[in-house]
């Protein structure tokens, strides 16, 4: 009796397969049987390692392939543009430990590709994918008996609503995914049972309404990501409860316009909150007050118009806030107070103009701070200062005119790259470029007219002056470092006249360095002629001789060294060898007490118009000098040796108008 129930079984099998095999045509399989393919209807069946794929044509999933493929130790399935009508998953594999199933439409052959589909007594099943779902507005799935399944993913679907309790006996789930689709509506009972869930992701849907008790049972959830959907309200008490929830995002719900009072209250263990892409116009100054422990705060692209003064007074362990592209005009002086652990702060494409001057006072940890494309007309001298720790800082696109003081940028020996690309800059910094170590410096597209540029740095710093209407360089050889910098001067109007001599001497004699500097000096023009900078052009090699902020030249066969108004208080040191002019008019010179009669040897014009000269000694005096101009200082009485001079060389002119001359019986000139 039992041989023919087993005859009859296998008998049936054998048809079984047989039905099967002509619905679905002749298939030519490679060794091993691990591929095969139908050419009529576009079907094929992989089986690599433990990984089976099945591609569907015109036909359904037929639930005997299994058995008549004669497969063996598989534990994931991919079923690829299958259309599912009442197929139970658990029929259809059984017998197979069945680990992971993903089911994927990518054709988009047919309007609707789904109508349902059941996972009954999986007991090894752990993931299941739906991908490009078409069906009608209520998707059909049940799950009964998966015991073990903890990430369910639902994307890029076209229904707009689950039955009651979709959910209710995956009470092991800890990971759903229900994304980038048409979900409009949150219901009370959508998360029904889901005690164990640990991270929820519904971004990218419709979304307009959410049920106040919808995440109320959800107390393990620890991300909730509700991005890009299309919330106008939050209801006040959506998270209560979720004392878990690490992590919550809204952004890109454009509508949004606020955070109820007390949204966040006993949310300890909240550590990053992004809400980016809202219409946000203004926050509650306790609205974070009891987020504890939260470290990264995500603003930018709302309409926040103020920050209060003790909005983040709580919030001690922020390590990276973004509230740029807002509309904030100001900063209260207190608004970072304690915030010791802050490391990155992006302010940009705000409305700020000025910044009080111990704003930043307590940021001793912040790496990155952008307050470019703000409206800046002015920093304090020292308000970078405290910031000893940064290393990038970005205030382009300001209208800043100048930076003053002797750290412009901080005193950071961690700084290396420094933004000042379209800043409103109209004179060169002053900068102790040995008190940075930076790699990288933008000044593009300012208005500088002159600058002055060193040649050694500390690093081999690439600096970026192109676009800056620079009418005039002059080269700061003073050692700040070893390193040779690079320069980016494209784009300027540089004017080969007398006032570029000291550039065109250093670099004229050794254009192999010139071109490692200036990469371009070659090919670099003068402004508004054909010639090259470096060519056809009359100088003197000075070498380090070149007074600072003064220019040196030869003109008319005299060395000229020209430090007229350069807001000088006493005369040069050293001179280029053999000048023969020097004019030294429009400063503040007192006294020529440190006059080198070697250096000064051959000079036979001297200009000292316009300074603050009392008197004049007879030892200072130049044994060639013929020409003289004393105009406008606040001389009293002359030297005998001036008077000598006169009487022997019958060219030596002297000017000496507008000075504090005491006339008596005893003066005579």
């Amino acid at each position: 009796m039992r041989f023919v129930i087993v005859l009859q079984l296998l008998f049936l099998v054998v048809n079984s397969c047989q039905e099967f095999w002509q619905h679905w045509g002749n298939f030519s399989c490679t060794s091993s049987a691990n591929r095969c393919h139908e050419s009529k209807n576009f079907s094929s069946v992989e089986i690599f390692d433990q990984f089976l794929s099945i591609e569907c044509g015109e036909e359904t999933i037929n639930s005997r392939l299994m058995r008549c493929l004669n497969v063996r130790n598989v534990k994931e399935m991919k079923f690829t543009d299958c259309f599912l009508s009442g197929i139970d998953f658990g029929i259809f594999i059984f017998g197979y430990v069945i680990e992971r199933v993903q089911i994927l439409y990518e054709t988009y052959r047919h309007n609707r590709n789904f109508e349902s589909a059941s996972f009954n007594n999986m007991s090894s099943l752990r993931s299941v994918e739906i991908r490009g779902v078409k069906t009608s507005e209520l998707i059909n799935l049940t799950f009964h008996n998966v015991p073990s399944l903890t990430s369910l993913k639902i994307e890029r679907y076209n229904f707009t609503l689950f039955p009651n309790k979709p959910f209710r006996e995956l009470i092991n789930l800890s990971e759903l995914y229900i994304r980038h689709g048409e979900l409009r509506v949150l219901p009370e009972d959508l998360l029904y049972n889901l005690y164990n869930l640990t991270k929820l992701d519904l971004s990218y849907n419709n979304i307009e309404s959410i049920h106040p008790l919808v995440f109320r049972n959800l107390t393990r959830l620890e991300y909730l990501d509700l991005e890009r959907n299309r919330m106008k309200d939050l209801p006040s008490d959506m998270l209560k409860g979720l004392y878990n929830l690490r992590k919550f995002s809204i952004f890109g719900n454009d509508d949004l316009s606020q955070i109820p009072s007390g949204f966040f209250k006993k949310l300890h263990n909240l550590t990053i909150f992004l809400a980016w892409s809202c219409s946000f116009s203004s926050l509650e100054e306790d609205v974070f007050s009891d987020l504890i422990n939260l470290k990264i705060i995500h603003l930018n692209f709302n309409n926040i118009n103020h920050l209060s003064t003790n909005l983040l007074k709580n919030n001690k362990l922020l390590t990276k806030i973004f509230c740029a592209y807002n509309k904030i005009s100001t900063l209260s002086t207190g608004i970072f107070h304690g915030l010791s652990e802050l490391r990155q702060l992006y302010l940009a494409k705000n409305r700020l103009e000025n910044l009080p001057e111990d704003v930043f006072q307590n940021l001793s940890s912040l790496h990155i701070l952008d307050l470019s494309k703000n409206r800046l007309t002015f920093l304090h001298e020292n308000i970078f200062l405290p910031l000893t720790r940064l290393k990038l800082l970005d205030l382009s696109y300001n209208n800043l005119t100048k930076i003053i003081g002797e750290h412009p940028f901080g005193s950071s020996k961690h700084l290396r790259i420094v933004s000042l690309k379209n800043a409103g800059l109209t004179q060169w910094p002053v900068i102790n470029w040995a008190e940075y170590d930076m790699t990288e410096v933008d000044f593009s597209n300012n208005r500088f007219d002159i600058v002055k540029l060193p040649i050694y740095t500390s690093n081999p710093i690439k600096i970026n002056l192109s676009n800056c209407k620079i009418r005039t360089i002059y080269i700061d050889d003073s050692r700040y470092g070893f390193q040779m910098p690079t320069y980016d001067l494209s784009n300027n109007e540089i004017t080969c006249n007398q006032e570029l001599q000291q550039f065109v001497s250093v670099f004229k004699s050794n254009m192999e360095f010139a071109k490692e500097m200036f990469p371009y000096i070659e090919k670099t023009k003068c402004y508004g002629e054909e010639r090259n900078l470096l060519d056809n052009t009359s100088f003197v090699v000075i070498g380090n001789y070149c007074p600072v902020n003064c220019y040196c030249f030869a003109e008319h066969n005299h060395v000229m060294v020209n430090c007229s108004g350069k807001r000088i208080d006493r005369i040069p040191k050293v001179l280029v060898p053999n000048v023969t002019v020097v004019d030294l008019s429009n400063n503040y010179i007192k006294e020529l007490s440190d006059v080198d009669c070697v250096t000064w040897r051959y000079v036979t014009h001297l200009r000292l118009s316009n300074n603050s000269l009392s008197n004049i000694s007879d030892y200072v005096l130049l044994p060639n000098l013929k020409f003289l101009l004393l105009d406008g200082n606040r001389l009293t009485q002359l030297p005998s040796g001036l008077m000598s001079l006169v009487d022997v060389f019958p060219e030596f002119k002297v000017y000496l108008s507008r000075n504090n001359w005491n006339c008596h019986c005893h003066f005579a000139i």
